[in-house]
């Protein structure tokens, strides 16, 4: 290595070794693992050049849009590159910002967790050394819509660059690119989703063996307290740490925004349809412990790396659900500007707007947290609607019938495994004992239904049903089918044999004057019955302000009067 160089390099650990002092000072050095402690520096370096082309100005939508990226080393010495940032081994990541008609375009790649780069994640360029790399960028991108896209490659790492002997000085960097116009013609984005070949409650499983989806279930449960200890802290308006630790000092904006983050993560932990593949990708299961397509949720492929890891603790089965389901777009949309927790620390040390940004800051953050207890849960269920069959519909003797209730969950537990809705008093009218109810969080309305068959006996018929938790516990309002069945062999008597006469009927009612005449109906075959459903009608629509109609009270039988 020439002099120069030499001297160069010396300046520039030196200079990182002072700025570790200073950030070990701030931090805490006893807070680092060990196995990563190392010497960061944000010098000036002379670092890679980026460069795009592509083969045309234009794309049609059965045309791939392939970029050109070459990286080239414009310095008289070797440096190390970490390959992560580059496209040398696929894009894993957002490498380029591109704007159509002026408006942010979307990552629709991958993202995911791994672990922090060692010396061999870095990729040496000689002197003048350029590496050429082809990325489809329909690929990774959404490019549904047609127009004009400007594409730049855009990325920085705190660990971009390493130098020193054993690789254990980093160097701060950006790689940047010209920017390159193209007109591209909108077409539709093809992400394959997760189809669960097992279900448990909200839970999904695809290619996992039933120790792996065991596994799972308890990470996501301990994830889901990690969420909650977090939203707690936040609600309990806590600035201190271990907030300034992972997201830097306070600042009412950034705060704001990681509050409402650990909200939607909770409340996806919590209530998502969470999808796990335990078959990763072959090229991706090396690299990765798992990760996601933002644009894809609640989708998670676990990787091999994966199934080591311990129950709980700061990298974890449970702490890699969290960076995870933060990843997608409906929830947190976070990426992974760096891993671990020393770059974790750095970047809210020195850059807190990308540490709310970063998947493991939320990760850290989660499992440090103070835990707390949550309050005792409790069911309670409210009656919204009937959706079919409203009380007293007629239907035909032995129908079969589709009874739904709307209802909504008012009480703070989650309705999942073993909350049924359970037949308890009335006619159960063919229907089963209970049937299970879908998974319904506080909040939600869920629409239930039972089988029914309509009796074979006419008249009026009643059933009641209500909620059961798992412990047998009932709870909510009581819901009622309530059907009525034609007696056939008690017809109404025919026109001819049926007379209706007014009692007190005046001949005259002055203007605005109230009165009250009684109707009496004489009957001379047949009967009327309530049950069924018969009344006295008005037809001639001079109603007075009376009801249209006055139901049938009992049942009325051959000579008798009804009024």
């Amino acid at each position: 290595m020439h002099t120069k160089n030499k001297i160069s390099l010396i300046c520039k650990t030196l200079y990182g070794i002072m700025l570790l002092v200073i950030f070990l000072s701030a931090l805490g050095g006893g807070n680092l693992p060990s196995a990563r402690a190392q010497e960061v520096a944000i010098v000036p370096l002379a670092g890679a050049n980026v460069s795009l082309s592509a083969d045309y100005a234009s794309f049609g939508t059965a045309e791939d849009v392939i970029l050109h990226v070459t990286i080239t080393n414009p310095n008289s010495y070797s440096i190390r590159v970490l390959k992560w940032f580059t496209p040398l081994e696929g894009v894993e990541r957002p490498l380029f910002t591109i704007l159509r008609d002026g408006e942010p375009v979307d990552y629709i790649g991958i993202l995911g967790d791994r672990n922090a780069p060692t010396e061999h994640d870095y990729i040496t360029l000689k002197a003048g050394e350029s590496l050429t790399s082809d990325v489809n960028l329909s690929s990774y991108y959404d490019l549904s819509i047609s127009g004009n896209y400007e594409v730049i490659y855009n990325v920085f790492s705190l660990e971009l660059y390493m130098e020193g002997e054993n690789g254990d000085t980093r160097i701060a960097g950006r790689l940047n690119s010209n920017a390159l116009t193209l007109w591209i013609e909108g077409r539709p984005n093809v992400i394959e989703s997760i189809v669960p070949q097992i279900v448990t409650e909200s839970t999904g499983f695809s290619n996992c063996n039933a120790s792996q989806q065991s596994n799972l279930l308890s990470a996501r449960s301990g994830a889901s307290s990690y969420a909650y200890n977090s939203s707690a802290f936040f609600a309990n308006d806590d600035h201190g740490q271990p907030y300034t630790s992972w997201f830097g000092f306070y600042d009412i904006t950034r705060y704001t925004k990681v509050s409402s983050n650990f909200v939607s993560i909770l409340h996806a932990m919590d209530t998502a349809p969470i999808n796990f593949n335990c078959l990763c990708s072959p090229d991706l299961d090396i690299k990765f412990i798992a990760y996601v397509y933002p644009s894809q949720p609640y989708d998670i492929y676990v990787c091999s790396q994966y199934w080591p890891l311990p129950m709980t603790g700061a990298d974890s089965k449970a702490s890699v659900v969290i960076h995870e389901i933060s990843h997608f777009s409906v929830v947190a949309g976070t990426l992974d500007h760096a891993y671990g927790q020393f770059s974790a620390k750095l970047y809210a040390l020195l850059d807190p707007a990308k540490a709310i940004e970063n998947a493991d800051n939320y990760k850290y953050f989660s499992v440090n947290a103070p835990p707390r207890t949550p309050p005792p849960s409790t069911d309670n269920a409210s009656f919204i609607s009937h959706i079919t069959l409203p009380d007293g519909t007629v239907v035909s003797p032995g129908e079969a019938l589709t009874k739904t209730w709307r209802v909504q969950n008012i009480g703070t537990s989650t309705w999942g495994s073993g909350y049924q809705l359970v037949f308890i008093s009335g006619e159960q009218m063919g229907a089963p004992n209970a049937v299970n109810v879908p998974v319904t969080a506080p909040g939600q309305e869920a629409d239930i239904s039972v089988n029914i068959t309509a009796p074979s006996v006419g008249g009026s018929h009643r059933g009641n049903w209500q909620m059961r938790n798992p412990q047998g516990t009932y709870f909510g309002d009581e819901l009622l089918v309530e059907v009525t069945v034609p007696d056939d062999s008690n017809p109404p008597p025919p026109s001819s044999d049926f007379t209706l006469s007014c009692l007190n009927c005046p001949a005259s009612v002055p203007p605005g004057q109230t009165f009250r005449p009684t109707i009496r109906a004489t009957i001379g075959s047949g009967q009327l019955l309530g049950s069924r459903g018969d009344s006295l009608r008005n037809t001639d629509g001079n109603l007075y302000g009376a009801w249209p109609h006055v139901a049938v009270v009992g049942t009325v039988n051959q000579g008798q009067s009804y009024g």
